[in-house]
């Protein structure tokens, strides 16, 4: 008989966002995009409590504890988290 351990990750989560420019922007300059902006959820503790938890037999192996934004990022975080099968305890900055 084997017990699967619980693991807790205390880190970062946020959203990156990517834009395909023409070219680099020099100091002052303004650059427009070419229209493709593109969102990846992230940040090391996220990234880990999710690969963790796809690696886990047990549904809520994985603990995983972060400050998030009382945005629609944060709220995607903590969507995310359940999703994947983490049991997240997010603190949610009302302040940023």
């Amino acid at each position: 008989m084997s017990t699967q351990k619980r693991i807790l990750i205390i880190g970062s989560a946020n959203m990156d966002f990517s834009m395909n420019l023409f070219k680099l922007p020099e100091a002052g300059e303004t650059v427009i995009d070419d229209g493709g902006v593109a969102y990846t959820p992230g940040g090391k503790g996220a990234n880990q409590a999710v690969a963790v938890a796809r690696l886990s037999t047990k549904r809520g192996a994985c603990t995983f504890i972060a400050k998030v934004g009382d945005d629609l990022f944060g709220r995607d975080t903590a969507r995310r988290m359940k999703a994947e099968g983490v049991s997240a305890h997010l603190a949610v900055d009302k302040k940023e």
